[in-house]
C-alpha cells in the first residue's frame, strides 16, 4: 500500500470542497469523518470487470495558504496488486493538480 502526496497553494477549506467535487466527478461516493474533518474517504463500486476501490485522503495544513494531500488507494480483491493501486493514486493526483491549476488560472486571470 503506497501513498502519493500533493502540495497545493490553497487554503484547507478550499481544498476540501474542491477535492470532494473532483472525487464525485470521478464516480466515487465521498464521506468525511465530521464537518471539518481532515480525512476524506471515497468509495467506488466494482463492476463485473473491475474490483471495488477505496481512497483515503489525509489533508494537512502546512501554512495558511498551503495544503498537503496524502492519498492512498485500496483495491478490494483476492490478489493484491500494488501497481494497480499506485496507478489509481497517480491518476487522482494528476487530476487534482490539473483541476487546481485551472482554478488558479481562473482565480488570478493567468
Amino acid at each position: 500500500m503506497a501513498m502519493e502526496t500533493a502540495l497545493l497553494g490553497f487554503a484547507l477549506p478550499t481544498v476540501i470542497k474542491k477535492l470532494k467535487e473532483i472525487l464525485v466527478k470521478k464516480g466515487f461516493r465521498v464521506q468525511t469523518m465530521g464537518e471539518n474533518s481532515r480525512v476524506i474517504l471515497a468509495y467506488q463500486e466494482g463492476t463485473w470487470y473491475r474490483s471495488p476501490r477505496q481512497v483515503v485522503v489525509h489533508l494537512s495544513e502546512m501554512a495558511p495558504t498551503t495544503t498537503r494531500i496524502d492519498l492512498t488507494a485500496i483495491i478490494e480483491n483476492e490478489r493484491k496488486d500494488p501497481k494497480a493501486e499506485e496507478v489509481i493514486e497517480e491518476k487522482l493526483v494528476s487530476a487534482i493538480y490539473a483541476n487546481f491549476k485551472s482554478t488558479q488560472e481562473y482565480q488570478y486571470g493567468i
